[in-house]
C-alpha cells in the first residue's frame, strides 16, 4: 500500500526476532526488506547499512542469487545519492552474477539501468551496448512464455532513444568541427534534376523572356504615338 514507515516497524520487529533465534537466513532477508523500505522513503544512508548486511549474509550463506540481488538494491540506493560511479559497479556485479544463475529477468533490468546511466552520463555507446543487449533478453523472456509482449515494445523504445542519441552526438559533431564534410553529405544527398526537365525550363525561361522583351517594345511604340499626337 505504499505505507513505508509501518512497514518498517515490522520488518526491524522480525530483524530482531531472526537475530534472537540466530536464524541467518531470516535475519539476512529482514535487512533486504528494510533497505528496499528505505530507499522508498529516500534515506539511501540508512538503505546501504542494511542492505551491505543483507549482502555479508548472502556471502556467508553461498546465496548467489541473494547476493544478486543486494547488488541489485544497492546501486538503487546509490542512485538515490547520485553516486554513479558506485551504482554502475554495483549493477556490473549484479549482471555478472544474474548471466552465472542464468536469470533472464534479472538480467534484462541489470542492462536497461545500465543502459539508463550511461545514457544520462553521455556515454551512448555503451548506453547503445546495454540495451541492445536488454532488448534480446526480453525478447528471449517473451519466447520463454514468461513475461508479455509489452516488455519487448519498452526495450525497443529505450534501444531507439539511445541509438537516436549516438547519432545525435555525430551530427553535432559533424556540425561543431566538420561542416564542410556535412555540406558535401547534404549536396549528395540532393537529387539531380532531369535533362529534359532542365531543357524544358530553359525554354520555358526563354519563351518568357521573348514576350517580356516585345511586350516592352509595345509600350515604347505607344508612348512614341502619344509623343506625335501631343506635337
Amino acid at each position: 500500500r505504499g505505507q513505508f514507515d509501518g512497514a518498517v516497524g515490522f520488518y526491524q520487529k522480525c530483524l530482531e526476532s531472526s537475530q534472537a533465534a540466530a536464524d541467518r537466513a531470516s535475519e539476512g532477508l529482514a535487512c533486504y526488506s528494510l533497505g528496499r523500505s528505505y530507499v522508498m522513503l529516500e534515506d539511501p544512508l540508512k538503505a546501504i547499512g542494511f542492505l551491505d548486511d543483507y549482502e555479508t549474509i548472502c556471502r556467508d550463506l553461498a546465496d548467489v542469487e541473494g547476493e544478486g540481488q543486494a547488488c541489485a538494491a544497492l546501486a538503487a540506493a546509490y542512485q538515490t545519492l547520485r553516486n554513479d560511479e558506485r551504482a554502475l559497479e554495483y549493477l556490473e556485479r549484479c549482471l555478472q552474477i544474474a548471466t552465472e544463475t542464468e536469470n533472464l529477468v534479472a538480467q534484462g533490468d541489470a542492462c536497461c539501468t545500465l543502459g539508463m546511466i550511461h545514457n544520462k552520463r553521455g556515454e551512448f555507446e555503451s548506453a547503445v551496448a546495454h540495451f541492445e543487449r536488454n532488448f534480446e533478453i526480453a525478447r528471449q523472456i517473451i519466447a520463454s512464455g514468461q513475461g508479455e509482449t509489452a516488455l519487448v515494445d519498452m526495450a525497443r523504445v529505450y534501444l531507439g532513444m539511445s541509438r537516436g542519441n549516438a547519432m545525435l552526438r555525430t551530427y553535432v559533431y559533424a556540425i561543431e568541427h566538420d561542416f564542410r564534410a556535412l555540406l558535401n553529405w547534404k549536396n549528395r544527398r540532393v537529387k539531380p534534376v532531369p535533362e529534359d526537365a532542365a531543357e524544358a525550363g530553359a525554354d520555358g525561361a526563354a519563351g518568357e523572356d521573348e514576350e517580356e522583351e516585345e511586350e516592352d517594345e509595345e509600350d515604347d511604340d505607344e508612348e512614341e504615338d502619344r509623343g506625335r499626337g501631343g506635337r
